[in-house]
């Protein structure tokens, strides 16, 4: 039941934007990707599922991805 302050819902599209907003240059985030670089990739399973696929095993894996920020898509989408 999140909401973006706008009242639409914060969705499992919304944290895979987030994520490959970090690794796209026109959104200038090159400092937040060292923190995701062990992240392969984020799929959307369903509207409030994700799924964080990681290159290899490390302990803080589920830390990286329960820590990392999420920005609406509806605002950030468009470059």
């Amino acid at each position: 039941g999140l909401e973006w302050p706008n009242g639409s819902p914060i969705t499992a599209q919304d944290v895979e934007f987030s994520y490959k907003a970090v690794f796209e240059p026109a959104y200038n985030a090159a400092d937040k990707q060292p923190y995701y670089e062990n992240i392969e990739k984020v799929d959307v399973v369903s509207p409030r599922v994700v799924r964080f696929h990681f290159k290899n095993n490390y302990f803080l894996n589920f830390n990286v991805a329960a820590q990392m920020s999420v920005i609406p898509k509806y605002i950030y989408g468009d470059v």
